[in-house]
């Protein structure tokens, strides 16, 4: 006795439909207006600060970029400085560039995957 859920198979991707080819635009358009930034002076503080922790091994209880140097700080940002000190480090602003890239490819990657739990017939 076959119930109708295991019936039910996987939904594939249809390349060649107009409305996959849409998508696929569209996400290109996305891609482009999200990766395409002005750099914010706080990223170069970020650099540093991740090629400080990457040089000492540590992570810095004091700013010695800052007129408060005499007092203790708490960086909270230390791994996303080290990430992006390591990308910039392998590929300087194009690496950058790459992976704030993946970021946004690997966060779209969730959201289609959650919203694929409610087996929506198309993406909106």
């Amino acid at each position: 006795m076959t119930t109708a859920m295991s019936e039910v198979k996987p939904s594939r991707i249809a390349w060649g439909e107009p409305a996959v080819l849409i998508y696929l635009l569209l996400g290109a358009l996305l891609l482009v207006a999200v990766t395409g930034t002005v750099a914010d002076p706080d990223l170069w503080g970020h650099l540093r600060f991740g090629r400080d922790v990457v040089a000492t091994r540590t992570i810095p209880s004091n700013d010695v970029y800052s007129f408060t140097s005499d007092r203790s700080w708490v960086n909270h940002e230390w791994l996303a400085e080290v990430l992006m000190y390591g990308a910039f480090a392998a590929g300087g602003v194009a690496g950058l560039v790459v992976f704030k890239a993946v970021l946004v490819l690997a966060m779209l990657m969730v959201v289609f995957r959650s919203l694929g739990r409610f087996n929506p017939p198309y993406f909106f």
